[in-house]
């Protein structure tokens, strides 16, 4: 047996410590504004005295999460994907309470539930967000899924950008006019530079261009945006505009979608005036007449489609979402010069519930122009 000690590997070397490098930045705190969302819940008797020992379970977006309430009849679940929840507190001798609960990007939902001793077997209320929240103060917007829907946009996140109060934008997306380029924008107190992208908290910006998105989006893959403008929170990394959007997740329900939008020039008006109508030469001007002008970017049309599927892999244990989407503006400029550009984006997520107190997400998104 050969007992001569070998030589040291330096690649093993080099291999454990980009490992070790790896766990420990891993473990670092994102600096983008959380992803997630917390509730916080209080529950007392009828005469508002504090209720411990509680049993309340929170279900809906992935395993049920289940605590048990405290002396003071607190409970709490932290870190929880935006979305709605459905929460029931239990305890022997008074009655079960339901209520469904809408968690948000960045907030956190405060319930107060009053358990009585009656001989009804089922109480249904309702809770919201606060309308003051005494744990979290910022400036800015937060855009839920169905504001998403409904509301008529051009369909992209500068379009989202320019709904929100102290964001300046260099120019207007009309009805898809803008779509594909985009846009510059500024907010209170800070230039474009400082601005921040992150897709589920984790930041995206453009580092060849700072303050720029690295790709478009799938419009639809959102399950809400926030953005904040600065001013109070202390985990950005910069005073600028911070746009985080949550992609949607897979959950015990089966869910899926598609869509197809179609819109042609036949939608916009046509800038017709009269020559009369324009300045004419004279002595106040130094007898040179307004020269005639041309409409800036108009549609010649626009294809928007895509699809959607999410559900269990495992129940309440993996969770899969995937999705894709195809946008295609064809445009004029205002020199008359084709603009066609052909946008399509694709991603893909997992969830998994490790343990009742560990959870991993992994995601993949993508883009071609």
């Amino acid at each position: 047996m050969d007992t001569r000690k070998k030589p040291f590997n330096p690649r093993i070397g080099a291999f454990v410590t980009a490992l070790l490098i790896g766990l420990l930045l891993g473990a670092l705190p994102a600096t983008a504004q959380t992803p997630d969302g917390n509730v916080y819940a209080t529950t007392t008797d009828g005469e508002g005295e504090p209720l411990p020992g509680v049993t309340v379970t929170l279900s809906g977006q992935g395993a049920p999460q289940i605590a048990i309430s405290d002396t003071s009849g607190e409970v709490r679940f932290l870190s929880l994907s935006p979305g709605t929840y459905q929460l029931e507190a239990a305890l022997e001798g008074f009655q079960t309470v339901k209520s469904d609960v809408a968690v948000r990007v960045g907030r956190n939902t405060s319930l107060d539930i009053v358990m009585a001793t009656t001989f009804e077997d089922v109480i249904l209320v309702t809770g919201g967000d606060a309308l003051i929240d005494p744990r979290k103060i910022t400036t800015g917007a937060a855009v839920e899924q169905i504001e998403l829907e409904k509301i008529p946009t051009s369909r992209d996140p500068w379009a989202i950008l320019q709904t929100v109060p102290g964001v300046k934008m260099d120019r207007i997306n009309v009805g898809g006019n803008e779509s594909g380029q985009q846009s510059q924008y500024v907010g209170p107190g800070s230039d474009g530079d400082n601005a921040v992208w992150s897709i589920d908290g984790v930041v995206i910006t453009d580092m060849a261009a700072v303050g720029s998105s690295p790709l478009y989006y799938d419009f639809d893959a959102f399950e809400e945006m926030n953005i904040s403008t600065g001013g109070s929170d202390a985990s950005l990394s910069t005073g600028g505009v911070t746009l985080n959007m949550v992609t949607k997740r897979g959950t015990n329900e089966w869910r899926g979608s598609g869509r197809y939008f179609y819109s042609d020039d036949s939608t916009q008006a046509d800038l017709e005036f009269d020559t009369n109508d324009l300045g004419q030469a004279g002595p106040w001007n130094n007898d040179t007449a307004q020269e005639e002008f041309s409409q800036g970017n108009r549609i010649v049309e626009i294809t928007d489609y895509g699809v959607e599927l999410g559900g269990p892999i495992v129940r309440d244990r993996l969770w899969f979402w995937a999705n894709y989407g195809r946008q295609q503006p064809k445009k004029l400029t205002i020199n008359d010069f084709p603009d066609n550009t052909d946008l399509e984006n694709f991603g893909g997520k997992i969830n998994a519930q490790i343990t009742p107190s560990n959870s991993a997400i992994a995601f993949y998104t993508g883009g071609e122009k």
